[in-house]
């Protein structure tokens, strides 16, 4: 027989998979299979949270299979031995798979499968994924060829799987409470393809009316798309959701619902152009952007501010709110996420692969490229962005003015009142005694002082943003990951806000 392999990886849909339609067209049957590879599951990014939305979904693309007459193979080794198998049932003609971005593991990963598919002359065709370009010569280019591939039609899922109905036993795939990391109080989102329709109709219907308003509000479950996690996975496609979006824009009549989805649509092309930056340079995973930066900050005697900052204890109460509900729902909003590594990088002075770590394996809609291109941004590593200094203060009196989200997360704080929800160390000693209140065992102290920690965060950049290693490198990193809109050099401006 003249047999095919379709490797699902994260591309957990049936719709718009450029993969399977060419295996499906190329070859009289196919195989259709996913590796639960134990090794990237056991990365310091990766988490039982993202198992467990991984899990669903895959659980899901199953049952479409099945539903169509087709069958998944799943293993649970590496992805050479899995093929390997596979070759040694079928004599496999091709393998077919979408090109992924995930980080240093994945990239040597699939350099390995290709080398292996060379050896045993498999040809292994690769499709792009989303707006991502491998081996992309320019930046210049970039912006062009997004633009087309997201105008590109749908490719629909096939009707019938009977073509894909070729059995080899299965693994049992690994409960996501078997993980070490397993966390019963868990409140993750729920994955699957059904799922992510419903969350894509509702939001280009309804839902969007205030996303511009609620986009920093640290509450805005109902208001932000919830479509991350599916992205990430990739239960949907960046070009489906970009396309569903676009329709809903052509169907209203409110110039307010139009700008709003038309912020969406912005960031779902602020996605790809973040993932590209990995794809480009998988090293700043673990290297800073700008290597002028690489040494910046220790990661000597950082054990306490690193524990207090990861356990929402650092007497800062929104970034402590932040934190605790991360542990519990996986998500927090761009903004909240933004905040708290700012606040990890220039109050605490965290290196950020520490903090990386801690928020990777935080986020159930964890993305590799987005992830590890925003922290550098965040932390001041790229050399090409201004710094973002939040004042953790300020950001609470806007985004939680009553303290709801505070007091959701801080029970110690429930009861505090709303005038010094913000700033519980203000309060006066006259009001702590008439309200009954005791600071020692209500909630901690605050770690450091933020004006006098943002000085000396200031004053370290100031020593190195205009040295010549620094500047070569700001024009290098621009060069190869700058967004083509207007730059001008960092001047080492920083902004608090």
């Amino acid at each position: 027989m003249n047999v095919a392999a379709v490797w699902f990886k994260r591309d957990l849909r049936l719709r718009d998979h450029a993969p399977l339609r060419a295996a499906l067209q190329n070859h009289d049957r196919v195989v259709l299979f996913y590796v639960f590879e134990s090794e990237y599951w056991d990365l310091p990014f990766t988490s039982f949270r993202q198992w467990s939305f991984f899990y669903d979904c895959l659980l899901s693309l199953e049952e479409e299979i099945v539903s169509k007459g087709g069958l998944l193979t799943v293993f649970t080794c590496s992805a050479q031995t899995a093929l390997q198998a596979l070759h040694g049932r079928f004599c496999l003609q091709a393998l077919y798979a979408h090109e992924e971005t995930g980080g240093e593991w994945t990239f040597q990963r699939d350099i390995a499968v290709r080398r292996w598919c060379q050896k045993e002359r498999i040809p292994f065709r690769e499709s792009p994924t989303n707006g991502v370009v491998r081996g992309l010569r320019s930046r210049d280019d970039w912006a062009k060829i997004h633009h087309k591939r997201m105008q590109k039609p749908l490719i629909e899922a096939p009707e019938d799987l009977t073509q894909a109905r070729l059995f080899f036993p299965s693994d049992p795939l690994p409960l996501p409470e078997s993980f070490p990391d397993y966390f019963p109080e868990e409140k993750t989102q729920k994955g699957g393809r059904r799922q992510a329709q419903v969350l894509l109709q509702s939001f280009c219907n309804k839902r969007a009316e205030r996303y511009l308003q609620d986009i920093a509000n640290p509450s805005a479950w109902d208001s932000s798309s919830r479509l991350s996690a599916f992205l990430s996975v990739g239960a949907l496609s960046v070009k489906e959701v970009f396309q569903e979006i676009a329709r809903a824009k052509n169907n209203t009549n409110s110039s307010w619902f139009r700008r709003a989805l038309a912020a969406f649509s912005s960031r779902l092309h602020w996605r790809c152009h973040f993932v590209q930056k990995l794809e480009d340079d998988p090293s700043i995973e673990h290297t800073a952007m700008n290597r002028a930066c690489d040494t910046l900050r220790s990661r000597e005697d950082q054990e306490v501010r690193l524990r207090a900052w990861k356990e929402g204890k650092t007497g800062y109460p929104l970034v402590d709110a932040c934190m605790r509900a991360l542990r519990i729902y996986g998500w927090v909003p761009f903004r909240m996420r933004a905040m708290v590594m700012s606040f990890a990088s220039y109050d605490l002075w965290l290196d950020w692969r520490d903090t990386s770590a801690i928020l990777g394996a935080l986020f159930t809609d964890y993305e590799p490229g987005i992830h590890h291109a925003q922290v550098q941004m965040q932390s001041g590593t790229t050399g090409i962005n201004a710094l973002r200094m939040y004042d953790p203060t300020k950001q609470a009196k806007t985004h939680d003015p009553q303290g709801h989200f505070i007091r959701m997360h801080i029970p110690e704080l429930r009861s505090f009142p709303t005038e010094w929800i913000h700033e519980p160390f203000s309060l006066p000693p006259l009001v702590r005694l008439a309200e009954n209140i005791s600071m020692d065992s209500l909630y901690a102290s605050p770690i450091v002082e933020h004006k006098t920690a943002i000085r000396r965060a200031r004053k370290i950049f100031s020593s190195i943003l205009y040295t010549g290693e620094f500047q070569k490198e700001a024009r290098r990193v621009y060069k190869k990951h700058g967004s083509r809109k207007k730059w001008r050099e960092n001047k080492g401006k920083a902004e608090e806000n």
